[in-house]
């Protein structure tokens, strides 16, 4: 495997563990800690796919995400990965342009078989 994936997560520990896991599987991995730094991420890396949390510095997820849907030619998949639960965030993220959204906390394999499944790979 050979894709790329930004994990946007203003919290270092969610981002490392989630960089081990990812990386466990041959995923290449970037990180960012904040909304700039993710818009910037997205267009100097052209990752195929953008883990992103909602509650972050600068730009939330749900502004990152709707400004890639509508400035970047190509963008890249979404995953939004949040703690806020409600079922009106889940919408904003969808209709924000979100492929999915998942909740925390999650489990490794859940995240794994989501990614994979994104990517068209066989799941766990």
């Amino acid at each position: 495997m050979n894709q790329s994936i930004v994990i946007a997560d203003d919290d270092p520990m969610t981002r490392r563990v989630l960089r081990c896991i990812l990386e466990q599987h041959g995923f290449h991995v970037a990180e960012a800690c904040d909304g700039e730094e993710t818009l910037a991420m997205v267009r100097d890396y052209q990752p195929d796919l953008l883990v992103l949390d909602v509650c972050m510095p600068k730009l939330d997820g749900f502004q990152v995400c709707h400004r890639l849907r509508e400035v970047t030619a190509c963008p890249p998949r979404i995953m939004m990965l949040s703690a806020r639960s409600r079922l009106e965030d889940i919408r904003r993220g969808l209709v924000n342009g979100a492929d999915l959204y998942m909740t925390k906390p999650v489990y490794a394999e859940e995240i794994v078989r989501e990614v994979k499944t994104i990517f068209g790979h066989a799941t766990l």
